[in-house]
C-alpha cells in the first residue's frame, strides 16, 4: 500500500480521497499485523487459545480484500466459490485468516514463472461431514516430491525469496484448533492446499 501511494504521488494524478483510502488501508493493516504477532506468539507458546464463533465465508472474503490489489497487479485471476449457508466454526478468527492469507500468497508465488494468461487461483469453502473445508488451488507447476514430503515439517520452500516458515505456522494453527492441513498435486496440473476445521470443538 505504501508503494502504491508512492507511485500514485509520482504519477502526478494523485487525488486526496484516493490517498486517504490508501493511508487508511496502511493503518488498518498495521493494526492487524500487530494483533497477529501477539496472537501467534501466544498460540506458539502454548498459551490459552482465543476462540470465537465466526462465519468462515466472511473471514475468507476479508482476506481476499487484502490481497485483491496484489492479485490484479500480478495478473492473477481469482475464482471464488463459497458454500452457501456455511455453519459457523469455533476457532481463532485472526489465526485462521492468517492461514488463508499464507496459502493464498504461496499460491500466487507458484504462478510467477508461468504466462500471465494462465495464472489462476481457485478458492473454495465447503462442508464435509462435520468439518468445514477451505481449498486453495493454483495453476502453477505443482510441488516437487521433495518439498511435498516435508512441506509442514521443515523450513522449506519452492520460492526463491522465502524461508518456508509460513506453512509450519499454518500447520501449528490448524492443529491447535482441532483441524488438519494437507497438500496434493493435481493430475490437471498445479497444487491444491486444503485445511479442515471441526464445526464444534
Amino acid at each position: 500500500n505504501a508503494q502504491a501511494a508512492h507511485r500514485y504521488l509520482t504519477s502526478g494524478t494523485a487525488e486526496k480521497d484516493e490517498l486517504e483510502a490508501i493511508l487508511d488501508d496502511i493503518v488498518r493493516d498495521d493494526k492487524r499485523a500487530s494483533e497477529i504477532i501477539l496472537r501467534l506468539r501466544g498460540l506458539l507458546q502454548n498459551e490459552k487459545k482465543v476462540r470465537q464463533h465466526f462465519d468462515l465465508n466472511i473471514a475468507v472474503s476479508e482476506v481476499v480484500a487484502i490481497l485483491n490489489r496484489d492479485f490484479k497487479e500480478d495478473n492473477i485471476h481469482l475464482v471464488e466459490e463459497y458454500a452457501p449457508d456455511l455453519l459457523a466454526v469455533y476457532a481463532g478468527r485472526i489465526e485462521i485468516q492468517q492461514v488463508i492469507l499464507n496459502l493464498l500468497v504461496n499460491a500466487a508465488k507458484a504462478l510467477q514463472e508461468i504466462s500471465k494468461e494462465k495464472r489462476t487461483v481457485y478458492l473454495r469453502t465447503r462442508l464435509s461431514d462435520n468439518d468445514v473445508l477451505v481449498e486453495i488451488q493454483d495453476s502453477g507447476p505443482g510441488l516437487s516430491s521433495e518439498v511435498q514430503q516435508t512441506l509442514f515439517k521443515q523450513f522449506v520452500t519452492d520460492s526463491k525469496d522465502g524461508l518456508g516458515m509460513g506453512l509450519i505456522i499454518c500447520y501449528r494453527i490448524i492443529e491447535a484448533y482441532g483441524g488438519r492441513i494437507w497438500a496434493e498435486n493435481l493430475e490437471t496440473g498445479g497444487a491444491r492446499l486444503s485445511f479442515s476445521l471441526p464445526l464444534e470443538n
